[in-house]
């Protein structure tokens, strides 16, 4: 993927998700935002409503009374089959493939300081909204459409590249719910760190 554009900024906002939950995109977003802000009357958490779930709140409320939105399924019913290997030929980049689709999830380094997460093989009329891991943390990312798929541009050692590195597998899914891939992490650490060195991170 060509990176020699700015990509808008990201919101990602991690918070402890019990696997058992049941819930929309909008109310895992406005969970995080009161786990982050205790405070219900505060400015912060309004803020935080404002900021990161209104597109959620918004989608959901256009959504016709009788559609009910399609949980993700829990964590524990990942698959975790695979292993991340260092590709390219400058071997900035480091990829694993869905357990459960033609899809594959990586990490990708331009050695300028900007750091990727990527989705390819994924329809271009697909929106990605959330990534929920097997420990049952949950991130929700904007990514940006790219030929290929979709990406979002981080920072080094951002919370979302910590859980890949850290994480034993992850799911992404549709804002309806709908799966688009299980990843396993394993080997995601020592991948992303030799495409980090490789990039001269």
């Amino acid at each position: 993927m060509r990176h020699s554009f700015l990509l808008p900024f990201v919101f990602l906002l991690v918070s402890a998700i019990p696997a058992s939950a049941q819930l929309s995109v909008a109310a895992h977003c406005q969970r995080s935002c009161e786990q982050q802000n205790p405070d219900p009357d505060s400015a912060a958490y309004q803020q935080c409503l404002d900021t990161h779930c209104a597109e959620a709140f918004a989608e959901e409320a256009n959504k016709p009374v009788e559609e009910s939105p399609k949980p993700p399924a829990p964590p524990a019913s990942l698959s975790s089959s695979g292993s991340w290997s260092v590709v390219g030929m400058e071997e900035r980049a480091a990829s694993v493939r869905s357990a459960i689709s033609e899809t594959t999830l990586n990490y990708d380094c331009d050695g300028r300081g900007g750091h990727y997460v990527e989705l390819a093989g994924v329809p271009i009329d697909d929106r990605i909204i959330g990534m929920i891991f097997d420990n049952g943390s949950a991130h929700f990312p904007t990514f940006t459409k790219q030929p290929t798929g979709f990406q979002i541009k981080l920072w080094k050692n951002h919370p979302l590249i910590q859980a890949i590195k850290t994480g034993s597998a992850v799911r992404v899914f549709e804002r309806d719910g709908s799966v688009i891939g299980d990843y396993s992490l394993a080997n995601s650490s020592r991948a992303i760190v030799e495409a980090e060195r490789n990039c001269g991170a």
